[in-house]
C-alpha cells in the first residue's frame, strides 16, 4: 500500500514494515493483526484484510485500530487482497474466486467473477486510477503471474499478464508510477 511516500508491506506474523521508494526499510514492526493478509490506502489511513473471516480494519500508521468493517457472514472467508478505488474497497475472496466491492460501511455493492484468472486462487490485488484499460492487478501466488484485468462486468478480463518467477507473491502495490510485487520471504520487485 502506497501512501503518497512510503510504500507499506504486510510480513508474516502480525507486522508491517514501510519501504522507501529507493527500496530502503524506513520503518520495521509496526504491529498489526497476526493474520492480516493484504492492505490499502484510503488517503489517509490504512486498511488490512484477513483470510480467515469476512473483516477489514482501518489502521493509522502505528498500527492502532481505526475502524472495523463486517462485509460478509461467518461462513465466507475474509480478504486475501485489498484494494482502494478512491470511493469504495475492494477485497479478494478466494472461497468465492471473486473481487467484492465494498462500502466504508460494509455494504457489499457489487461482485467480480476471477474464475477466468488462471491461478487465482490466493490472489493479492491494487487499483491503480491512471490505468484506463484495466484498474485492477492482480499477483497470483499458484501461478507467479500478475494481471492487468478491466473490472467493468461481472466477469474480471484479463488485460496483459506476465510472469515473475519468484515462489511466492504476497502482496502488489502501485507507487504512482510502478507496480511493487513483495514475496513471503521479504524480497520486493518493482516492475
Amino acid at each position: 500500500a502506497f501512501d503518497g511516500e512510503l510504500m507499506w508491506l504486510v510480513e508474516h506474523g502480525g507486522r508491517m514494515i514501510s519501504v522507501s521508494l529507493e527500496g530502503e526499510v524506513v520503518g520495521e514492526d509496526v504491529r498489526i493483526p497476526e493474520f492480516a493478509t493484504g492492505a490499502c490506502w484510503d488517503g489517509e489511513a490504512l486498511w488490512l484484510g484477513f483470510l480467515n473471516e469476512p473483516i477489514l480494519t482501518r489502521i493509522d500508521r502505528e498500527g492502532n485500530q481505526i475502524a472495523n468493517i463486517r462485509f460478509g457472514d461467518d461462513e465466507q472467508q475474509g480478504a486475501f487482497g485489498v484494494a482502494w478505488d478512491g470511493e469504495n474497497l475492494w477485497a479478494s475472496q478466494p472461497d468465492i474466486r471473486s473481487l467484492v466491492q465494498v462500502s466504508v460501511d460494509g455494504d457489499r455493492l457489487r461482485t467480480v467473477g476471477t474464475d477466468n484468472v488462471e491461478g487465482a486462487e490466493w490472489p493479492c490485488i491494487v487499483y491503480v486510477e491512471d490505468h484506463n484499460d484495466g484498474h485492477m492487478w492482480l499477483c497470483s501466488q499458484p501461478a507467479m503471474s500478475y494481471y492487468q484485468l478491466n473490472i467493468e462486468g461481472d466477469q474480471a478480463e484479463v488485460i496483459q499478464s506476465d510472469r515473475l518467477d519468484e515462489d511466492s507473491m504476497y502482496g502488489i502495490g502501485h507507487d504512482g508510477t510502478n507496480l511493487w510485487i513483495h514475496t513471503h520471504n521479504g524480497q520486493h520487485f518493482v516492475i
